[in-house]
């Protein structure tokens, strides 16, 4: 992913999804979560829009299990979201951002208060 190579990238994150979607955790499986996001980003850029979606759509799930512990993670995702939404639906993309800002102004807020 990291060398821009995102078709090698795509497919290595599928297989990869599907090893870990069979592995069992206790809790969610964050790790599923993070390629998921990877997997999105890398079709958002190869201009798979629908493969991205889904992806994003699996990582907001997965997050939003333990969502006190992975808020900052959720943020991220929303945003990517967001950004997916605004080639698509200019009203969901708006949603998408503000949702991703309000988590982000708590977790700074929380910051703040430590």
């Amino acid at each position: 992913f990291q060398n821009r190579n995102y078709k090698e990238a795509q497919i290595l994150f599928e297989e990869s999804m599907q090893y870990a979607d069979g592995k069992k955790t206790k809790g969610p499986n964050i790790e599923l979560a993070n390629m998921y996001e990877c997997h999105g980003c890398a079709s958002f850029i190869l201009g798979q829009c629908e493969k991205a979606d889904h992806s994003y759509k699996q990582a907001v799930h997965i997050f939003q299990i333990k969502r006190s512990e992975h808020e900052e993670d959720l943020a991220r995702v929303m945003m990517k979201r967001g950004d997916l939404m605004l080639m698509r639906d200019r009203a969901r993309a708006k949603m998408y951002y503000a949702a991703s800002l309000g988590l982000w102004t708590k977790l700074l807020n929380d910051e703040k208060e430590k």
